[in-house]
């Protein structure tokens, strides 16, 4: 998958998150995808396990059909690496469409970045400063997830990431009782 120029990608004007509407949490490896994405010099994307990029992209669309309303807060690193337009132009346009934030303007304690828990406290502190009443973080990595959140917290297995039925179940499950 390439990457085009950065003018190609016409900035956005940021949407407001909806307290009352579902939210999730999103990363790429280990749950649209298996493996970790790498950037090499002429911004084609690939990744470190040989597998198709955003490969069950089009699986999380069909999983939300159902529930137009639910909001895309992203967590993926990639933002970092290739600039949130380039990483929301990667989505299919359904999924593109749903992406209201990031949690990258949260900036981790040394201690977070030693112990793992950067991306938990960023959604922690992301879902409390905009007040969401429900929301779930999807991810292969769950460090730090204090006990009293753990509801909110999707593990996903790295190597079948939303390729697993269990994991399409569990967040079918949540959105039946939390989507609007």
């Amino acid at each position: 998958m390439s990457l085009e120029r950065k003018d190609a990608f016409p900035s956005e004007v940021p949407l407001a998150i909806s307290s009352g509407t579902a939210t999730l949490y999103l990363n790429f490896g280990g749950v649209v995808q298996v493996g970790h994405g790498l950037v090499d010099r002429d911004g084609v994307v690939s990744l470190d396990s040989g597998r198709q990029v955003l490969e069950f992209a089009p699986t999380l669309v069909e999983i939300l059909n159902p529930w137009p309303d639910v909001q895309l807060v992203l967590t993926t690193d990639w933002i970092r690496t290739v600039g949130l337009e380039r990483t929301k132009c990667l989505l299919p346009v359904p999924l593109r469409a749903r992406v209201l934030d990031t949690i990258l303007a949260y900036r981790p304690r040394l201690s977070e970045l030693l112990d793992g828990s950067a991306k938990t406290r960023a959604i922690l502190a992301h879902s409390r400063l905009h007040r969401v009443l429900a929301w779930l973080a999807i991810d292969d990595e769950t460090f730090g997830v204090p006990v009293e959140y753990e509801q909110h917290f999707l593990r996903t297995d790295p190597d079948h990431a939303l390729g697993c039925a269990s994991a399409q179940a569990r967040l079918t499950e949540w959105l039946m009782r939390h989507g609007t």
